[in-house]
């Protein structure tokens, strides 16, 4: 973690305070998570706010970190094992001597969720914790709760041990000799239950956790809260309903008579045999419970016969409902509502992923949300989100906040406004091209498909034109900040690469032309002119022909005609040519001079210069805000 200003603490939390729905505080926060030796995270650090967004590619660790969690703190705990020690490269087997080590900090917050100096008295946390709440060295209180699954050689087996810490250390690196907190008993189930996390995966059925004795939704209805007498009452009247349905079917009746004989066999009276098409206790009814939805004009059906979408976003929406029914029910006790949610937009359409972020921010607590989806990161706060990337086999976490360089309120609009909102998805690139025109939009990526035998989306690139030398600004920061790798290509003007410096000054990082990132067209030409030299005019003069054909109609002799007119204009011409209907010749271009019968000639030298920059250097080192230190 970077060095913070005077007065800033180290615990701050990502997103700002910490409330739960209608203001309610839980008194708590879980403020960091510290994971050591779990799959692909070898030493993370994790801070966490009232709602906190995972955001990266797919095998990031994402998955691991909520996992991790869930293993130390969860509710229903997992169990780890051996195959979740991390692997060195080259490595087919941990050491005995390497454990999984998950830490979580705790701090204490107010009635607004504001991280407050000490547990209050009456605090149910200091009934629970007691001794296992510590100080720090500015005497703040905190909770340490470690989780360490080691080899325990006398019984030749892992083992899962939890405790409480006696300090939290400054750094990642002296982390995990943190010693034990003295004369406190180990951490036990009562201690870490009233916060444990409730992991929703992204294979969530709300359908399915209506048939699970050990869903939410099992716990949530197996006590419907009615009283004895009306109990009675219910049950009454479903005894009249089987007596009624039995009386009234002769098929029913029948075969009641047939299993009456029962008792001729086994020791039964004949009378006792009844048949119960409708259960008749409350507790058994309740295990026939359904949902049934209905659209608009259409006939009703269960959830269960609803589309995936629907069932994922029902699981989530019966966790509000339980979470907001257990706050409302409890008396003095503590409680922390902790959510994590894998992969919400699930099989939502862009529209529904957009309102379900909404719902999740309802739900009472602290929540994890770990998302790929753009509509859902263009509706949330940017400095909650927690950027997940690797480098080799290592996962590094950067956050977006960078307090030693924080950003004004119009630069914060400017970055949801001109790339969260319209291009959200540069959050899960591998590598992101900035440029400022039109053509290139088109050409640059039909050249890197050209170069690498595939689309760029398939090696995680995306190809951005920002419209205008001077708007790199908010792309470069969001991309520094996440630690995202990025270059420019650059026309090569005065004005143009005066821009370029602008924007890179205020992003932080240095200019052109010692900027090994900035690639810069050669002798103050624009794309348009670099491509149409005299090595590749006859190649555009004839992919001008042909598109004048097929806008136009005309037929072959026509073409003739046109390309023969073309092969009398000149350079200049051609290039004011290409310049005119910029978003019509962009993948053209790349199209035609891939038929160079040089096949070093097929793509610009720049161009090529760029994309094997790309493909040596894929990797940043670690941004500002990075949340961990290896």
């Amino acid at each position: 973690m970077p060095d913070l200003p005077t007065g800033v603490s180290p615990d701050v939390i990502i997103g700002g305070p910490a409330t739960t729905t209608g203001g309610q505080s839980s008194g708590l926060l879980i403020v960091k998570v510290r994971v050591f030796h779990f799959r692909c995270l070898k030493a993370v650090e994790v801070p966490l706010g009232p709602t906190t967004i995972l955001i990266g590619e797919n095998n990031v660790g994402k998955t691991s970190f909520l996992d991790a969690l869930h293993g130390a703190i969860g509710s229903g705990q997992r169990h780890f094992s051996e195959e979740d020690v991390w692997l060195d490269t080259g490595e087919r087997r941990a050491p005995r001597t390497r454990s999984i080590i998950v830490d979580v900090l705790i701090r204490p917050v107010d009635a607004c969720g504001v991280v407050i100096e000490k547990f209050p008295p009456g605090s149910p946390w200091l009934v629970l914790w007691g001794n296992g709440i510590q100080q720090d060295d500015s005497d703040r209180d905190f909770v340490a709760i470690r989780t360490q699954f080691a080899w325990a050689e006398g019984k030749g087996e892992y083992l899962t041990e939890r405790k409480f810490l006696r300090e939290w250390p400054d750094t990642i690196a002296e982390a995990p000799r943190a010693a034990a907190a003295e004369r406190v008993p180990a951490v036990s189930v009562n201690h870490t239950t009233p916060i444990g996390l409730y992991l929703l995966d992204a294979k969530r059925d709300g359908a399915d956790d209506i048939r699970s004795r050990s869903s939410i939704w099992h716990k949530l209805v197996s006590e419907p809260g009615l009283n004895d007498a009306h109990i009675r009452e219910i049950e009454a009247h479903l005894t009249s309903i089987n007596e009624l349905f039995v009386r009234e079917s002769r098929v029913l009746t029948h075969l009641r008579g047939h299993l009456a004989s029962v008792g001729d066999v086994v020791n039964c009276d004949r009378d006792a045999v009844t048949i119960d098409p409708v259960a008749r206790r409350l507790r058994d009814l309740i295990k026939g419970m359904d949902v049934i939805l209905c659209t608009a004009g259409a006939s009703a059906f269960p959830l269960a016969r609803q589309g995936m979408g629907t069932r994922s976003l029902a699981s989530v929406l019966v966790f509000r409902a339980y979470m907001s029914w257990k706050l409302s029910e409890r008396n003095t006790g503590a409680i922390h509502p902790f959510l994590a949610i894998e992969e919400p937009e699930t099989h939502l359409h862009p529209h529904a992923q957009r309102s379900l972020f909404g719902q999740i921010e309802q739900i009472p607590g602290q929540r994890i949300i770990s998302t790929h989806s753009p509509y859902i990161c263009s509706y949330a706060d940017i400095c909650t989100f927690l950027h997940f990337g690797k480098v080799g086999s290592e996962t590094l976490i950067d956050t977006f906040d960078d307090p030693c360089d924080p950003l004004t309120p119009e630069e914060m609009r400017k970055i949801r406004r001109e790339v969260l909102n319209t291009r959200g998805d540069l959050l899960f690139s591998r590598y992101i091209v900035l440029f400022e025109g039109e053509t290139e939009e088109q050409a640059l990526s039909a050249f890197a498909h050209l170069h690498w035998g595939h689309h760029p989306h398939e090696r995680g690139i995306s190809f951005v034109g920002v419209r205008g030398s001077g708007a790199y600004t908010p792309f470069l920061r969001l991309a520094i900040r996440f630690g995202i790798p990025w270059c420019i290509f650059s026309d090569g003007s005065v004005t143009d690469i005066e821009q370029v410096n602008k924007c890179l000054v205020r992003a932080g990082v240095s200019e052109h032309p010692n900027n090994e990132r900035v690639f810069v067209v050669p002798s103050g030409m624009d794309f348009e002119a670099y491509v149409a030299q005299p090595e590749h005019l006859d190649l555009i003069r004839d992919m001008l022909a042909e598109f004048a054909q097929e806008e136009q109609g005309f037929d072959e002799r026509t073409r003739l005609a046109v390309r023969a007119d073309l092969g009398k204009k000149s350079q200049i011409d051609i290039t004011g040519k290409l310049r005119s209907i910029k978003t019509s010749y962009g993948a053209r271009i790349a199209e035609a001079l891939a038929r160079h019968a040089d096949e070093t000639l097929r793509i610009p030298p720049l161009v090529r210069q760029m994309l094997a920059y790309i493909t040596t250097r894929p990797a940043d080192p670690i941004a500002p805000g990075a949340a961990n230190v290896s």
